[in-house]
């Protein structure tokens, strides 16, 4: 899915631009990904689950979600490097098609400048054209300051999973499952 770039300024004043993910974006968005997954244990996989990928994998990728009508793949650019990227994945069954679900992740550099908010915008605007009437997300209940953004975008805890994530190391983590209504 295509939709147009939007430029905005950081909390520090240096200026962003939210866009779709292209294949261009493969290997920064893949190193983006496996730097995100090293500064913070609130992302699903641990970095070294992101060996496997490759460069040109993550092109093709982007590529087919680029073509996906139920897919929308951001990415968030500070002066020519992708810092952050967020997905929408429209559910394609008739009964679940007022749904999707969220993801995002966001370089440790770059928290707390807005850049949370301005993806979540232009996800936001795409599930209101898709006329989707449920936005849903998992977050680890660690994730304290993901999920002091989630509630000011208007997502609210509707589940639970008691050790929805096991660390390596033994700890577990709560899964709270979230959900935003639309309309």
């Amino acid at each position: 899915m295509y939709i147009e770039p939007q430029i905005f300024t950081l909390k520090d004043g240096r200026e962003a631009v939210v866009r779709c993910a292209e294949a261009a974006d493969g290997a920064q968005v893949l190193a983006l990904m496996r730097q995100a997954a090293q500064e913070t244990e609130h992302l699903l996989r641990l970095p070294e689950e992101w060996d496997g990928f490759t460069d040109e994998a993550e092109a093709v990728f982007l590529r087919a979600r680029l073509a996906d009508e139920n897919a929308l793949q951001l990415v968030c650019e500070v002066a020519g490097k992708v810092v952050g990227t967020a997905s929408l994945d429209r559910h394609v069954f008739i009964k679940t098609r007022h749904r999707a679900d969220v993801g995002i992740a966001i370089l440790r550099e770059y928290w707390n400048l807005g850049i949370g908010r301005a993806l979540f915008g232009m996800l936001f605007l795409q599930a209101e054209r898709w006329g989707l009437t449920q936005l849903e997300l998992e977050v680890v209940d660690a994730n304290e300051r993901g999920i002091a953004l989630y509630r000011k975008l208007g997502f609210e805890v509707y589940g639970e999973r008691p050790d929805g994530v096991i660390l390596p190391d033994g700890r577990r983590m709560r899964d709270y499952l979230m959900v935003k209504k639309m309309q």
